[in-house]
């Protein structure tokens, strides 16, 4: 039989900066973003120009259009690093993981870097602006096709035998439990929830929906059971750090358009943004 989870399931992974902050490196390209990230969070990206990004950067406006020529361009390159730290993560947190705790902890993860991600950056202002520009809109449409393909990626690897379409529709149904999960986190904190057992009522939540859908699947082979809902428990005492209420929304990033859908493609893990 098969199984999302077990009792117990424990979310001990290693707390770190939100991806959307990318992290201090010597390339002048990688520079730029955090740059950007900095000045975003002081002023608003509406007010971001590419000249202040090159004076915080240090270099002139042409070196900077060497790696960006355009704002668009920067904005695509910072949801790209965004997709790119998401899909590491995840990938450590597979190889660390026991199998029965793998997609608990993943879902777990992902739960945890949405909220804490509501802090606010790059990312949800790239949001907020898509209703009214159409780099930003093409910018975060890209990132929402990663995030769903990383999810069915996650979700093929845990249900191989799952047709594609249900795959799809497993992925498109748990993304969209993580941003509800997101939008409704600080403001039940606020009326008494705990945000540890909220954690846990999410991942309860998500793996039902995986579970359902597994079961209900025409497709499914014989004698492939659906995973004992009951066993897939996390541990409401290290499920997630308080500090983790202290939030206000937000969200992850993108990729390049591939060929095939690592959803068909079949069992592989790739970051859910």
């Amino acid at each position: 039989m098969m199984s999302l989870g077990q009792p117990g399931n424990e979310v001990d992974m290693p707390r770190r900066t939100p991806p959307e902050q990318p992290e201090r490196s010597g390339d002048t390209a990688v520079r730029a973003l955090q740059c950007l990230d900095e000045i975003a969070r002081q002023k608003g990206l509406d007010d971001v120009s590419m000249r202040d990004v090159a004076r915080r950067l240090g270099v002139s406006l042409a070196a900077l259009q060497y790696h960006y020529p355009t704002k668009a361009a920067l904005f695509d390159a910072f949801v790209q690093h965004s997709v790119d730290s998401y899909r590491e993560r995840i990938a450590r947190i597979v190889a660390e993981s026991e199998s029965q705790k793998r997609f608990v902890n993943i879902l777990s993860f992902l739960a945890r870097e949405t909220v804490l991600a509501s802090r606010g950056g790059v990312l949800t202002m790239i949001e907020a602006r898509a209703q009214h520009d159409d780099a930003s809109r093409r910018a975060w449409q890209r990132f929402m096709r990663s995030y769903l393909e990383g999810m069915g990626g996650v979700i093929a690897a845990e249900l191989p035998d799952l047709p594609p379409e249900e795959v799809l529709q497993c992925a498109a149904l748990v993304c969209a439990q993580l941003e509800g999960f997101a939008s409704i986190h600080e403001a039940a904190c606020e009326l008494g929830a705990d945000p540890s057992t909220l954690l846990v009522a999410f991942v309860q939540a998500a793996v039902s929906t995986v579970a359902q859908r597994a079961a209900g699947s025409q497709k499914a082979p014989r004698g492939r059971q659906a995973p004992d809902l009951q066993r897939s428990a996390v541990r409401p005492d290290t499920a997630v750090s308080p500090d983790a209420c202290r939030a206000t929304r937000e969200r992850p990033a993108s990729r390049k358009a591939r060929a095939h859908s690592p959803i068909s493609a079949g069992p592989r893990y790739t970051s859910p943004v």
